[in-house]
């Protein structure tokens, strides 16, 4: 990590045993998002077999606060076990999934 995000979660389907092909990465800031779609947007990953270029594009859910939300309302914490869980960051700092959704959940408003 290098600051510019602060969370990142690649979905896995269990019943294929594979990620399902698409991530989501919230920047903390727009010039950053930007760098990022204009750097692999269109391009290949490297040293993987595949036809398929990258679509780098702007997700329906934008922030961390609203992120967290999502993922309260779907249950992902109770469902999946820790190493399939998104990625949270402080700056170059990886947080505990758990611990910040738990926090989180005490600080909204009821």
């Amino acid at each position: 990590p290098d600051g510019t995000y602060d969370y990142l979660h690649m979905p896995y389907h269990f019943f294929n045993d594979r990620t399902v092909g698409h991530a989501y990465i919230n920047f903390i800031t727009y010039e950053a998002a930007a760098a990022f779609q204009e750097r692999w947007h269109g391009r290949y990953l490297p040293q993987r077999d595949t036809k398929n270029t990258l679509d780098i594009s702007v997700a329906t859910v934008q922030g961390r606060g609203p992120i967290l939300a999502r993922i309260a309302e779907d249950r992902i914490p109770v469902l999946v076990e820790k190493h399939f869980l998104p990625v949270l960051l402080d700056g170059e700092r990886r947080l505990d999934t758990h611990e910040v959704l738990a926090e989180w959940s005490r600080s909204r408003p009821s």
